[in-house]
């Protein structure tokens, strides 16, 4: 086992902030039992009395207070060192505030305040993601169709063409929970949240071990606000974001042990991420290099120490293929078809992805499957013709990035001025340059080749700059958060040695294992429940007679919204109309919900007659109906291109 103490030049025992097994080891049960029941019941009491009315958004102006206060008591406690120690033995209260329950249990906490309260703010104000929902809570554009894949999923145990052609793994996560939720919308929403609060946790707690309170906080305040704009939302990018931090957790901890066993797991974890989130696709590779350099001297043999990082990699982007097989479309199965256009744009000297139905807008009506493979033959076309617009495209985009360092590594939409980020960066260099001895060779080596991978991968993801880096968003994050633990320890004028930093144990890799676990079951068996036990409804009342169309939808609580006909005292899933009007589609042009009035109940479904995803307006409540198939006769009111559509429900009949 590791012990966490270190001599400093006069031969003295010294305390290294981050790292709590002096004052742990005689922590009595109870005491550890009591705090952590203290703080469950200030979180059930918090959420009990701010929710729904509670504005959380104001909750960044505490930010500041809260990193300050642990940063000084960080540089007492470890200013103080073995002073600090004994007066930890001796008081009791003292001990328990100290130890590491305490310190993970707190951490914790502020990770689910932290990301519950961004969701309630939402369901709170009725205002969401402008372009991927309704009201703060329906899912809409690409939200709304893995919305539509996953209730196909559901129904059928098959995904849709068009999932089944783009992202079908991250939609196999939410049907799984949609399954369990009865296709609760909104708690399947919530229970995304709470695993973002977990991977938010897991990601400061491996940081808090390594580099201090001040930085394991710093992590969660800046990644939850990272992905602040599409908590809520029914995308992609917080199931990549979950699957990333934990990644991130299991490669920082396997560099600090230094184990090459977490490292290794870490990086499978995170090859799978991108099946889930496609995005920084160079990491990986360039990660490789890092790991083999990292634990050099372990294995005797630099041919098999080389080699079985690319094998994990290898398993690792072979190994979702199945999952994702079991549930496709058979005629629909080529995953990440969408990057074609991207690589289309490239080639044509940096236009948008939508840039090649300019040119070829007869694709538009074919199969998902045959645009990707006529996208591909295109774009190898256009760069012989002119590969110059492709190289000119890159370096440019890598220019943009190395020139606008604060927009590459965070995010514009961070509630923090931008001048505090460049101070925070600067800060975080200076810190870097005087503290160089201090950093050990495994994590200069992680920066550098976790940055180039970063780096050049943004080239491709430019455009959709930064959601759809949403494995690696906790890098700019740590930069930062080490930057500022280290800063702290060079204050106190602890020296440390860098390869023992924080004496992380294997056992408190126990949680993130077990929550890795917990993703690939639902990633690699969550298909296989679905395909097994899919109830596969036959309908034959689809063709029944209708003076306009019959629509055959399962009801469902949570997936609706109510417009309140008072303008106070509502929440989601019952919205003000202003809330409403400040939040859909109409907003944008793409298509007029203006139809919707007070009164008026929204319901966003997958059609089982069509298998396409609609929006009903009922006059009445239906969620009395949860759990059972409906069909509804409705009038068509509003279109935009054949996918968004917008009915009147006429008249309603309960199949089963």
């Amino acid at each position: 086992m590791l012990k966490c103490k270190q001599q400093n030049d006069d031969g003295e025992d010294v305390h290294i902030p981050g790292s709590h097994t002096e004052s742990n080891g005689g922590e009595p049960l109870a005491a550890r039992l009591m705090f952590s029941g203290i703080i469950i019941f200030i979180l059930c009491l918090f959420f009990a009395v701010t929710y729904p009315h509670g504005y959380y958004a104001l909750m960044h102006t505490m930010v500041g207070a809260i990193v300050l206060v642990s940063a000084v008591g960080e540089l007492f406690e470890a200013g103080n060192g073995a002073a600090a120690i004994k007066l930890s033995r001796n008081k009791s209260f003292l001990k328990l505030i100290s130890g590491k329950t305490a310190g993970f249990t707190a951490v914790f906490a502020v990770s689910v305040i932290m990301n519950v309260s961004l969701l309630f703010e939402t369901w709170s104000t009725g205002i969401g993601h402008p372009l991927f929902t309704i009201g703060g809570l329906l899912p809409y554009c690409d939200a709304a169709a893995y919305h539509a894949g996953a209730q196909h999923l559901v129904e059928f145990g098959v995904l849709d063409a068009w999932n089944s052609a783009r992202r079908p793994l991250p939609v196999a996560f939410y049907a799984f929970f949609l399954k369990l939720t009865g296709q609760n919308l909104q708690v399947t929403v919530f229970l995304t949240t709470l695993l973002i609060a977990i991977s938010v946790f897991l990601a400061a707690a491996a940081v808090y071990r390594t580099s201090g309170i001040t930085a394991g906080l710093l992590m969660i305040f800046l990644l939850s606000y990272c992905i602040a704009p599409y908590n809520g939302t029914f995308m992609t990018e917080p199931v990549g974001f979950v699957f990333g931090n934990c990644a991130f957790a299991l490669i920082w901890s396997g560099i600090f042990l230094p184990n090459r066993f977490h490292a290794l797991s870490g990086l499978a974890l995170f090859v799978i991420a991108q099946h889930v989130r496609t995005g920084a696709i160079l990491v990986a590779p360039l990660l490789c290099i890092s790991i083999f350099f990292t634990f050099d001297g372990q294995e005797k043999n630099r041919i098999t120490r080389a080699l079985l990082p690319v094998l994990i990699i290898i398993v690792s982007l072979a190994a979702p293929l199945f999952p994702a097989k079991i549930i496709s479309n058979t005629q629909e199965s080529a995953q990440f078809s969408n990057i074609a256009h991207t690589l289309y744009g490239m080639v044509s000297g940096g236009k948008n992805w939508r840039h090649v139905y300019d040119e070829y807008p007869e694709i538009s009506v074919r199969s998902q499957t045959e645009q990707s493979r006529l996208i591909y033959r295109y774009a190898t076309k256009k760069f012989l013709e002119n590969p110059s617009l492709f190289f000119i495209t890159i370096v440019s985009r890598l220019r943009e990035a190395l020139f606008r360092p604060i927009h590459f590594l965070f995010p514009k939409y961070l509630p923090v001025p931008r001048y505090a980020l460049a101070l925070l960066l600067l800060g975080t260099l200076l810190v870097f340059y005087f503290c160089r001895k201090d950093i050990s060779k495994p994590v200069a080596l992680f920066f550098i080749f976790t940055f180039a991978g970063i780096l050049f991968s943004y080239p491709v993801i430019a455009e959709a700059w930064p959601r759809v880096n949403a494995t690696a968003m906790w890098f700019g994050c740590l930069l930062v958060s080490y930057g500022a633990g280290m800063g702290i320890r060079k204050a106190a004028r602890v020296k440390m040695r860098p390869e023992r930093a924080g004496c992380a144990l294997t056992k408190q890799m126990l949680p993130h294992y077990l929550f890795a676990a917990i993703l690939l079951a639902v990633i690699f068996a969550g298909p296989v429940f679905l395909r097994v036990f899919s109830p596969n409804p036959r309908l034959e009342i689809c063709s029944s007679k209708c003076e306009d169309r019959v629509i055959v939808f399962r009801v469902s609580k949570g997936s609706s919204l109510y417009i309140s006909e008072k303008n106070v005292g509502k929440a989601v899933p019952d919205i003000t109309m202003r809330a409403y009007k400040l939040n859909n589609p109409s907003s944008y042009g793409n298509l007029s919900f203006n139809y919707v009035k007070e009164g008026h109940y929204l319901w966003e479904a997958c059609d089982l007659c069509s298998r396409a995803f609609v929006h009903v307006v009922f006059d009445e409540d239906i969620s009395r109906h949860a759990g059972k198939l409906v069909a509804v006769c409705a009038k068509r009111i509003a279109r935009h291109y054949q996918y968004y559509v917008l009915y009147h429900a006429k008249d309603m009949k309960i199949i089963r």
